[in-house]
């Protein structure tokens, strides 16, 4: 249940980090969260996934109100070509 509580409260936050970008996400195994147009990245070049920071908030929230055990990857970053910033998350 803290799970899906913890995704509709990011969602009515998402301002906070998101800023001029969109946060959604999709409830599964992985659950996805996604960042469109992204300002943190905007205009940034990468060969691989930058979004460092908005992974490690994530997986801290679910580590610490959800499972203890939570993991969050950056699988698809714009800075490096992608449509948006992708992040799975697990509990392992």
């Amino acid at each position: 249940l803290s799970g899906p509580l913890l995704l509709r409260a990011i969602e009515r936050n998402a301002w906070t980090f998101v800023g001029s970008g969109t946060f959604s996400y999709r409830r599964g195994r992985p659950c996805l969260l996604e960042i469109r147009d992204n300002p943190v990245v905007a205009g940034e070049r990468a060969e691989q996934p930058v979004c460092h920071w908005h992974a490690s908030v994530f997986e801290r929230l679910f580590q610490a109100l959800v499972n203890r055990r939570s993991q969050v990857r950056e699988v698809e970053c714009a800075a490096a070509g992608g449509e948006a910033c992708r992040f799975e998350l697990r509990y392992r």
